[in-house]
């Protein structure tokens, strides 16, 4: 189920993600099982790009990758590439956001 998160390239995961602008916190809330995307609440509001720069310092942090926007930029789900990333890195770092 998990692995229906993400997709692997030869240039690292590209990572489905679902914010939440204007949050009361910034954090990694769990796994949308339905809409099989990293539900991601954001302090920043969706303006100006602020929303986007925090997601994408949010997940540096959280996957120890350099994350990049793909698509989504005006959208609340995204696609963000992993540079780098690993499929089995990846995946155990899902397990510890979801409660699967």
């Amino acid at each position: 189920m998990l692995e229906e998160l993400f997709k692997v390239t030869k240039d690292g995961v590209i990572l489905k993600v679902e914010v939440v602008p204007s949050s009361k916190g910034s954090e990694i809330v769990g796994v949308n099982v339905w809409r099989k995307t990293l539900k991601v609440n954001l302090k920043s509001p969706a303006r100006e790009g602020r929303a986007n720069k925090e997601l994408l310092i949010l997940l540096k942090e959280a996957f120890g990758y350099d994350a990049e926007l793909v698509s989504g930029a005006k959208k609340r789900r995204k696609e963000i590439m992993l540079k780098g990333a690993d499929r089995e890195t990846v995946l155990e770092k899902l397990k510890k956001f979801s409660k699967i």
